[in-house]
């Protein structure tokens, strides 16, 4: 049985869309594949899954809770030493927090950095770039932390501070920085390595 010619014309843009669609992946994949530079302020990283990572007493994986970490700067006396600060889509963000609207919505947990080297930012993949902007602003903040000085903030960001859902998920963040910061620690060796076994 012979089919209509409005099939097979459907049939056609259907193959030509499946083609467009597996060369748009090619290069994609080209393009994460000739990214192989060092990490940089900016960029952001899904979080490592190390063999063992975080594994529990029960053997359980802790819940990342879709937490992803961007590179605030490399350290001022080992360039292979970054700060990262996790950042997340949880729309609520506080006076700490910064936030980021171009593409997805992101959200910088400013006041949950930590310092982790090059390895932590090697085994994930990065899959997106920030404006410096971005970063400056939360180098601004944190510098203004530190010194016990005041930063921009919205009244919004003032208002989340006492919500009860923002302080809730903001535990639930520090407790994944903490699990990532036990397991840098723990396998952090001398020579600025993480011992993978």
């Amino acid at each position: 049985m012979p089919y209509s010619e409005k099939f097979l014309a459907k049939m056609r843009l259907l193959w030509d869309r499946m083609a467009e669609a597996l060369e748009r992946g090619r290069a994609a994949q080209a393009i994460l594949e000739a990214d192989k530079r060092s990490p940089a302020p900016g960029d952001v990283y899904l979080p490592p899954t190390f063999p063992g990572w975080g594994k529990g007493e029960g053997g359980e994986m802790p819940d990342d809770q879709g937490l992803s970490v961007v590179v605030i700067r490399a350290h001022p006396d080992d360039p292979t030493v970054f700060c990262l600060a996790p950042a997340d889509s949880f729309t609520l963000y506080g006076v700490c927090d910064i936030a980021v609207r171009e593409g997805e919505p992101l959200f910088i947990r400013g006041g949950r950095t930590f310092w982790a080297p090059e390895a932590f930012l090697l085994q994930p993949r990065r899959y997106r770039v920030l404006d410096m902007s971005h970063i400056q602003r939360v180098r601004h903040m944190l510098g203004a932390l530190v010194r016990g000085k005041d930063w921009p903030r919205t009244s919004e960001q003032e208002e989340n501070e006492a919500d009860f859902e923002y302080e809730t998920y903001l535990i639930e963040v520090s407790g994944v920085v903490l699990r990532w910061q036990d397991e840098l620690d723990r396998r952090w060796t001398a020579d600025g390595k993480i011992d993978m076994t």
